[in-house]
């Protein structure tokens, strides 16, 4: 099953240009992981004894968020 954000449209055309296609899922993969930084930086503000394990799923949100923004500089 499909997260809302990532399901496929009813009206999608498979053969529509793919690559325009491929960016904008890049576009929307980029602002989730975005999104899901500002979540994980606000949490370890109010989270004491679980930051070490925030500060890393921050890290990795951050990294993936840098490959998805190098993709699309590519595109």
């Amino acid at each position: 099953m499909y997260p809302p954000a990532l399901m496929p449209s009813p009206h999608s055309d498979p053969r529509v240009d793919t690559e325009s296609h491929s960016a904008d899922l890049l576009v929307e993969l980029l602002v989730l992981n975005e999104e899901m930084i500002e979540q994980l930086c606000l949490e370890r503000l109010s989270a004491l004894g679980e930051s070490e394990i925030l500060t890393g799923l921050i890290a990795q949100h951050e990294k993936t968020a840098e490959l998805l923004r190098a993709e699309l500089t590519g595109l």
